[in-house]
């Protein structure tokens, strides 16, 4: 009976332990599309046509690894 009820909150901890951090991977997601665009915004205003190749890159495939990352929670954990 204890196992259950330890495996129960075990499960409970890991889901509100998961959501956490999946609205962590939202925030880091939020800010590197805010680099992106501020980013975009300065190398077409400015003129500085590198700036837009280096930051902005890493932060697109930046957002979609943690895409690819979050699919693979949500199929795994369920949530």
């Amino acid at each position: 009976m204890e196992d259950k009820e330890e495996a129960g909150s075990n499960h409970v901890f890991l889901s509100y332990l998961m959501k956490g951090y999946l609205s962590c991977i939202l925030c880091l997601r939020l800010v590197a599309v805010a680099t992106m665009v501020s980013c975009a915004l300065a190398s077409l205003f400015l003129g500085f046509y590198p700036v837009l190749f280096g930051p902005f890159h890493f932060m697109f495939s930046y957002v979609f690894c943690l895409t690819w990352f979050e699919e693979l929670l949500f199929q795994y954990f369920g949530l």
